[in-house]
C-alpha cells in the first residue's frame, strides 16, 4: 500500500526525477528516527545502501531482529554483547515489556542485580499481572537480602502462573540460606519438573546436596548443570567444592579457575572474587606450585 502511495508521486515523463518537500523531510526524518533506534541503520547506509522511503522505512520500524541477536549471544555466552544490544533498546522504549523482560534477564544473569531489578519492577509496574517481572523482582532481592520482598514476589508470581521454574528456584534458595534443606529440595526438585533443562536449579540442588554432604549427588547435579550449560559458573563452582571435598587437588583448582573466568566473562564481580577467593585457598591447602595448576 505504501510501496504504490509513493510511485503515484514519482514523475511521468522520463524528466530527471525530483522528491518533493514533503518527502524529502520524511526521509531525513526516518533517517534520524533510524539513527536513534538502530545503531547498524547507518552502516547500512554507510554501505550504499539504498535511499528508497519505504525500504528505509521496512528498515528501521519492521527490523524486529534484536531480540533474536540478543538471544544468540546469550547462547554463545556473550553476555555483554547481549546487554549492549538490549540496553539500547530498552532505553529507548523504556514502556517495551519484551524489551524490559529480556534486559532483566540478561542482567540477572550476568550478576547486575540492581539494573535487574529496576528493569523487572518497571516491567511489574507496567503490568502487574506479568508474573515473569514479578518471578525476576523476587530472584533480583534476595541477593540484596531482601528477603520478604524475594518471598512475596515470587508467591505473587506463582499464584499468576504456577509453572514458572523461577519462584520455586528463589524459594528453594531462600529455604537453602535458612538452612532448612529438606524444604528448599522439594522446591528446588520442583524447579527441575518443571524446567529439566534449566541450569541454576541442578546448580542449587548441587549446593543443597553439598550442606547435607551427599557428595555424590552434589557432583552429579553440578555436572548435569554442566551439561545443560557448558558456560555455567555456578556448576563449575559447585564441582570444585566438591572435588576439594574429595581431596582431588587438580580438579578442585581447574573447575574453581573455570568458575572465576566464566563469572569475570559475566561481569559478575561479587562472585568472581569468591571464586578467586576459593581458588587461593585451595591453592594453599594443597600446597601446589605455580606449574602444578593448569588453566583450563
Amino acid at each position: 500500500m505504501m510501496r504504490d502511495d509513493f510511485a503515484d508521486l514519482e514523475a511521468p515523463q522520463q524528466k530527471k526525477k525530483t522528491q518533493p518537500r514533503k518527502l524529502r523531510i520524511f526521509i531525513i526524518t526516518l533517517l534520524i528516527a533510524g539513527a536513534a533506534l538502530s545503531p547498524s541503520v547507518y552502516l547500512h547506509f554507510k554501505a550504499g545502501g539504498s535511499l528508497n522511503p519505504v525500504d528505509l522505512y521496512q528498515f528501521v520500524f519492521a527490523s524486529g531482529n534484536e531480540i533474536k541477536r540478543a538471544k544468540q549471544w546469550m547462547q554463545k555466552g556473550e553476555w555483554s554483547k547481549a546487554r549492549d544490544t538490549m540496553q539500547y533498546y530498552y532505553t529507548m522504549e523504556p514502556e517495551n515489556p519484551n524489551y524490559l523482560a529480556l534486559g532483566a534477564e540478561i542482567n540477572y544473569q550476568m550478576g547486575r542485580y540492581q539494573e535487574a531489578l529496576n528493569l523487572a519492577q518497571a516491567l511489574v509496574k507496567l503490568d502487574p499481572e506479568q508474573a515473569e517481572g514479578h518471578a525476576l523482582v523476587g530472584a533480583c532481592a534476595i541477593h540484596f537480602k531482601n528477603f520478604a520482598e524475594a518471598r512475596a514476589a515470587s508467591q505473587r508470581a506463582l499464584e499468576l502462573n504456577s509453572y514458572l521454574a523461577l519462584p520455586y528456584i528463589t524459594l528453594g534458595n531462600l529455604y537453602l540460606k535458612g538452612e532448612q534443606v529438606d524444604r528448599a529440595l522439594t522446591f528446588l526438585k520442583q524447579a527441575g519438573r518443571l524446567d529439566p533443562r534449566n541450569s541454576q536449579a541442578w546448580t542449587l540442588l548441587s549446593s543443597a546436596y553439598l550442606k547435607q554432604n551427599e557428595l555424590e549427588n552434589a557432583m552429579l547435579s553440578a555436572q548435569t548443570a554442566i551439561e545443560l550449560e557448558p558456560n555455567s559458573p555456578g556448576g563449575h563452582f559447585n564441582l570444585g567444592r566438591v572435588y576439594f571435598q574429595k581431596g582431588d587437588a587438580f580438579n578442585s583448582v581447574q573447575h574453581m579457575q573455570q568458575a572465576e573466568d566464566l563469572y569475570t566473562a559475566r561481569d559478575d564481580r561479587i562472585w568472581t572474587a569468591q571464586a578467586r577467593q576459593n581458588k587461593e585457598f585451595m591453592i594453599k591447602y594443597f600446597k601446589l606450585r605455580p606449574e602444578d595448576i593448569v588453566r583450563p
